[in-house]
């Protein structure tokens, strides 16, 4: 009996094998093409326009200085490339332009960014009025 299981699995065998062979073999079919968008997204995000060296390398001299001083860094930093700053100053520019974007934020939603409003004068001071001594009682 057992040889006669194997006989059955060898002819079922060879039979699958010689229909596989008549089978027409399926073409490869390539994979539509990327969108235009989708591709200029992709080639973007890998871009090095963004990141933070290629940003800072572009701001001008003053704007530089600026975030340096904003950073707490030493006159000396501001003469330094992107690259050459540590862990810890890149940190601290990182910080120092969050903190710029706050004002500037705080300035537009005061809308008070028209030249025309940082020359107005107008006192907000806040005027103390003199303490009077205590009386006894």
């Amino acid at each position: 009996m057992s040889n006669a299981a194997i006989e059955i699995l060898k002819n079922r065998a060879s039979a699958e094998v010689g229909e596989q062979s008549k089978k027409v073999l399926l073409k490869s079919v390539d994979a539509k093409p990327m969108p235009d968008g989708l591709a200029k997204i992709k080639a973007l995000l890998g871009s090095d326009r963004h990141t933070a060296e290629y940003v800072y390398t572009h701001l001008t001299k003053k704007q530089q200085v600026i975030v340096c001083y904003s950073a707490g860094l030493t006159k000396a930093d501001t003469e330094k490339s992107y690259h050459e700053f540590n862990k810890e100053q890149r940190i601290q520019i990182h910080q120092a332009v969050l903190q710029l974007q706050e004002i500037v934020t705080a300035f537009v939603d005061a809308n008070a960014m028209s030249p025309a409003r940082f020359l107005q004068k107008r006192d907000f001071s806040v005027t103390k009025k003199p303490q009077q001594p205590a009386q006894a009682h």
